[in-house]
C-alpha cells in the first residue's frame, strides 16, 4: 500500500497532539498533496507553448482547464480508525509551475458536525505546517463553501490553494511556483487555472 511520507505523517501528528483526531486526518489530507507538489516544483522544466485543455474525470465530480494531459497519483490517508481514504492527485508540471487538482472523500462519520469553518481550519493547519500564511480568504465556488489559502515555504516557494468541501468530499486545487507569491497571484495562468475549476454535479 502507498502511504504517504512518514516525516510528514510523523510532523502533521506530533504538531495535532491532544487534538480532535478529525482535524488531524483533514490537515493531514492537505500536508500529503503538498508533500507531492514540492519535489515536482524543484524539478519542472520549462517546455515551450502549453497546450491548455479541460480536463474531467470519470467520478471525479468536477471539471478543470490544465496547461496538459496530468499525472494521476494516489495517496492512502490513515484515519484514527485503523482505516484508509484514497486520495487522487491529478498533476501537470509546466513551465516551472505545477497545477495540481486533488481530492478525498471521507465517510460521513469522520466528519459529522463539523462545520465547513472547522473544516477549512484543519486545512489551514495542514497547509500553514512550517509555512507562513499570507492569505486566507472565504470563497463559494459552484455553489459550495470553499477558502482560498497562499502559502510560501522556506525556500520561497510560493503555493496558492484552494479548498472546496461539498458533499463529504474535499477538493484541493493548487498551484506552485518558484517565485513571490503576489506574482505567481497575478499571473493570467493562475486565473485561468482556479477560474476554469467547477463542481460537476452526477
Amino acid at each position: 500500500m502507498d502511504r504517504c511520507n512518514p516525516d510528514v505523517r510523523l510532523s502533521v501528528l506530533q504538531s495535532d497532539l491532544g487534538e480532535d483526531m478529525h482535524h488531524t486526518t483533514l490537515a493531514l489530507c492537505v500536508s500529503v498533496a503538498l508533500a507531492l507538489v514540492v519535489p515536482v516544483v524543484v524539478e519542472a522544466q520549462t517546455s515551450g507553448t502549453p497546450t491548455w485543455r479541460e480536463y474531467r474525470p470519470a467520478g471525479g465530480r468536477y471539471r478543470v482547464e490544465m496547461p496538459g494531459t496530468p499525472v494521476i497519483k494516489t495517496d492512502d490517508i490513515p484515519t484514527e480508525d485503523g482505516r484508509t481514504v484514497p486520495q487522487i492527485q491529478a498533476i501537470v508540471e509546466e513551465n516551472d509551475t505545477v497545477y495540481a487538482v486533488a481530492h478525498t472523500d471521507y465517510p460521513p462519520e469522520l466528519t459529522r458536525g463539523m462545520s465547513p469553518e472547522e473544516i477549512f481550519r484543519s486545512l489551514r493547519q495542514g497547509i500553514a505546517q512550517k509555512r507562513r500564511l499570507r492569505r486566507d480568504a472565504p470563497l463559494t465556488i459552484s455553489g459550495a463553501p470553499a477558502r482560498e489559502f497562499i502559502v510560501v515555504d522556506r525556500d520561497g516557494r510560493a503555493f496558492i490553494i484552494r479548498g472546496v468541501w461539498w458533499e463529504n468530499r474535499i477538493f484541493q486545487i493548487m498551484i506552485a511556483r518558484n517565485e513571490s507569491a503576489s506574482s505567481l497571484d497575478s499571473r493570467p495562468e493562475t486565473r485561468r487555472f482556479f477560474d476554469s475549476f467547477s463542481l460537476v454535479r452526477p
